[in-house]
């Protein structure tokens, strides 16, 4: 208890404020990943909507199937 009191006791204002630095900085990287996170995120389900496929001419009564699902689903239903 002599060492922490001689030695960590003095200085626990510093330590206060770099606890307290750290946790700021931790939230607001936090925040900024979050939101890179959830912009990743958008930006594919955006892809998802708006790309449309180029079905060829010769699967054309396979069109109205596209047109209705996601491309995922299309893909498994293309398959059977």
């Amino acid at each position: 208890m002599k060492y922490f009191d001689d030695n960590w006791d003095p200085i626990k204002d510093e330590w206060d404020r770099s606890i307290k630095s750290t946790l700021e900085e931790l939230l607001a990287n936090f925040f900024i990943e979050l939101h890179m996170e959830r912009t990743e995120r958008d930006h594919k389900a955006i892809n998802v909507v708006h790309k449309i496929p180029i079905i060829p001419s010769n699967m054309l009564p396979i069109k109205k199937y596209s047109d209705l699902l996601t491309q995922y689903s299309f893909n498994h239903v293309e398959k059977e």
